[in-house]
């Protein structure tokens, strides 16, 4: 079983890979950042389920993000926050067209939660043949940003952990 504490670490790499990558933040930013997740992990009794909703939710935002050069993630802790309407909360609405895109055609944009399976896959066990599944059922899709947003993620996650 995956410990909370690695879902909330995983879930801050991921959204510090995707949204933040090359930009420093102390300590203390981290921690209040990864407090957010870890309350909003805590809410579910299906953690693992929430996790991988979490990182579907963080690659529709980075997705977004990528489209226009002038978006940007505001800053994890303002981005985080439960009350800022344009930051994780605020793909709540995209989620749920997500899935209910999903109701008709399974497949809808499934990429997204193949690589999110993949990562948790990965940091619950972190060994070269988890990340070498991952990677090839990634690729299926062939889906070159996905598969970059994987690869970063991994490697900033054995960097940091």
């Amino acid at each position: 079983m995956t410990s909370l504490q690695t879902l909330v670490d995983g879930a801050w790499n991921l959204a510090y890979s995707l949204l933040w990558n090359n930009q420093d933040f102390n300590e203390a930013e981290i921690e209040m950042a990864k407090e957010m997740i870890r309350a909003y992990l805590v809410k579910s009794d299906k953690p693992l389920t929430k996790f991988v909703m979490f990182c579907e939710r963080v690659q529709l935002s980075f997705q977004y993000i990528k489209r226009n050069a002038s978006r940007y993630a505001v800053h994890p802790l303002k981005w985080l926050n439960p009350h800022y309407e344009h930051g994780y909360i605020g793909t709540k609405d995209w989620y749920k067209e997500l899935v209910h895109e999903r109701a008709y055609i399974p497949v809808h944009r499934f990429e997204l939660r193949v690589m999110a399976e993949a990562y948790l896959r990965y940091i619950s066990s972190p060994t070269k043949e988890t990340y070498s599944e991952g990677k090839k059922a990634i690729m299926h899709y062939n889906e070159t940003d996905i598969l970059q947003a994987y690869n970063n993620s991994i490697l900033n996650f054995k960097y940091h952990n």
